[in-house]
């Protein structure tokens, strides 16, 4: 290796592994010394599946000069003491290759952080708020004396408002949140039920721009699906057309039938989609640490977006002159 290129990778502070021209590891830079001895040790440290992957990138690279860098997809942890988190990434070099494992320890921890704060508040909120939506319940109900039709009003919006608080409380102890691990209860779901509750949490703010919410599904469509993951999808849908059109236009939601499963579509009339929600539906499904702070919307495309795939679904967006266009697919019950 020119002296340029071995001056180059020394200067890094993640540990990188060089392959000689026949595929086989030749050397190691400064910062994989603190964690191997040389570059068979380091390797022999990488699980056996992603060991397989990764050399067969270096082949890759040495025969077509092809990159690969699967991201947070391909991260594991480094065997041995202390373990260490990486993200590989394979790339040609000066007649060889080298595999540059990027340190993601930090990034699992601000993670693990991210998730107990979370977990901490969603539990010291959750026990005060069914005390609250109790009391207020039993007030709207007359428990206490006769009410005016103003005051029951009133008091059922509270009510909903509780309830709607209390789910986004729930949603805060979904590991979906992070990017985590899924697993889905599923049970044959009555998509009409699942919408009907969707409105109720999706449509706040609706009647303040004089926009209405109206839901149309058959009462026999059933789709085998995590019931509450499920809502949480069309809610967050409902949330961004409801946000996204045209004031005094109707957002409408509808639920049918299809050879392959269900089609859930939500219509937003006048609605623009920025590209910063636009780009979400395109691709992969992208969760960009260095990026700018999602807005609400945009966060709430990119989990519905990534439920859905976890039911072997789709979820894609279409736009025109008359407005955007959700279309969710989803496999027959």
């Amino acid at each position: 290796m020119h002296p340029s290129a071995r001056s180059a990778l020394d200067a890094l502070s993640d540990a990188a592994v060089t392959f000689s021209s026949d595929g086989a590891p030749s050397g190691i830079n400064r910062a994989a010394g603190a964690i191997a001895s040389d570059a068979a040790t380091l390797m022999s440290r990488l699980p056996i599946d992603r060991a397989a992957l990764i050399l067969s990138a270096v082949h890759g690279a040495l025969s077509a000069a092809t990159v690969w860098d699967d991201g947070a997809a391909s991260e594991f942890l480094l065997q041995g003491s202390p373990p260490l988190a990486v993200r590989p990434r394979v790339a040609p070099i000066d007649g060889g290759a080298v595999l540059l494992l990027r340190d993601a320890t930090a990034s699992r921890w601000q993670t693990w952080t991210a998730g107990q704060v979370l977990a901490t508040a969603a539990h010291e909120l959750r026990s005060p708020l069914t005390s609250l939506r109790l009391a207020v319940q039993m007030c709207a109900d007359g428990s206490f004396g006769a009410l005016n039709d103003q005051q029951r009003d009133l008091l059922q919006g509270a009510v909903d408002d509780c309830s709607r608080l209390q789910r986004s409380i729930e949603d805060l102890l979904d590991p979906a949140l992070l990017g985590g691990p899924l697993a889905l209860q599923r049970t044959r779901v009555d998509v009409r039920d699942a919408l009907a509750v969707a409105a109720l949490v999706g449509s706040p703010g609706a009647q303040d721009r004089g926009i209405t919410v109206t839901i149309k599904a058959a009462a026999d469509l059933i789709v085998d699906a995590d019931a509450r993951r499920l809502q949480t999808v069309m809610a967050c849908m409902l949330v961004v057309a409801v946000s996204q059109a045209a004031s005094g236009s109707t957002v409408g939601a509808r639920a049918e039938a299809t050879p392959a499963g269900l089609a859930i579509t939500i219509d937003a009339p006048g609605a623009t989609i920025p590209a910063s929600i636009s780009e979400l539906f395109v691709g992969s499904l992208p969760l960009d640490e260095q990026g700018d702070p999602w807005s609400a919307a945009a966060f709430r495309c990119w989990l519905a977006r990534r439920l859905v795939a976890a039911h072997g679904g789709s979820l894609t967006l279409a736009q025109d002159a008359a407005g955007a266009r959700f279309l969710v697919l989803l496999p027959r019950a």
